[in-house]
């Protein structure tokens, strides 16, 4: 009898590199326990084909963010966890079953963890951690920015439900660069973060959407403007 998956494995996609869409359905595919699979090409220029067999893959007509990406993502799960994971991260293999261990351990609904940083040639050159362990108001320290790695966090169905903004939006698509940041933040209004100081994951830190953000003083500028409403949304309840 084939194991029930327990988590979902959602990847995003709008015109992505080939090699590390493959590299990330592998690595998810690679994981030590069994996950549901779900790529959500986000209307493409040229439409997403041929993944490996057991993923399954639906597509947006056309590009409507990431944050819509992950809502139908979501919508499609039939797991009680859900995992983001870009096309530039690549997880270790025993990164979901060590994150179910953390969940199910404490009776939590959230968790993450550190994670590699690569350069241009995939080699590792830093780890990167939330603040100290003795910094353990993750609501404050959400409030001063985004101190988790997008692919790492691990989050109960019912949290993403508790919290939604309406019925199948749990992502807010106002945001085009913070929407994670602004999810992880309403989720720790209710939920305490779990975290895991082992790196579970590396993320390419070159040609990204980060990097171009960095690059481009009109994307820089645009990120910046979201950053300031979020902070005024959130930074009084700190």
């Amino acid at each position: 009898m084939t194991e029930r998956a327990e988590a979902t494995v959602i990847i995003a996609a709008y015109n992505p590199r080939l090699d590390w869409l493959l590299g990330a359905v592998d690595s998810a595919q690679a994981q030590t326990v069994p996950v549901e699979i779900v790529v959500v090409d986000d209307g493409s220029d040229t439409p997403v084909v041929d993944l490996p067999d057991g993923v399954r893959l639906v597509r947006h007509e056309k590009n409507l963010g990431i944050a819509a990406a992950y809502n139908t993502g979501i919508r499609l799960m039939t797991t009680p966890y859900f995992v983001r994971l870009d096309q530039d991260d690549i997880p270790a293999p025993e990164k979901i079953e060590v994150q179910l261990a953390a969940l199910h351990a404490f009776g939590a609904s959230c968790c993450c963890h550190s994670f590699y940083a690569l350069d241009a040639n995939d080699n590792s050159y830093a780890i990167i951690r939330p603040p100290p362990l003795w910094f353990t108001d993750w609501r404050k320290a959400l409030c001063q920015w985004c101190c988790f790695g997008s692919s790492t966090p691990m989050i109960a169905r019912t949290a993403l439900e508790a919290v939604k903004i309406e019925e199948g939006v749990y992502f807010d698509p106002g945001f085009h660069y913070g929407q994670d940041w602004e999810l992880w933040l309403r989720l720790a209004a209710r939920y305490e973060w779990i975290y895991i100081d082992t790196p579970l994951s590396a993320r390419r830190e070159q040609d990204t959407l980060t990097s171009r953000i960095q690059a481009d003083p009109q994307l820089h500028a645009r990120k910046l403007i979201e950053d300031i409403r979020i902070c005024a949304k959130y930074g009084s309840a700190s």
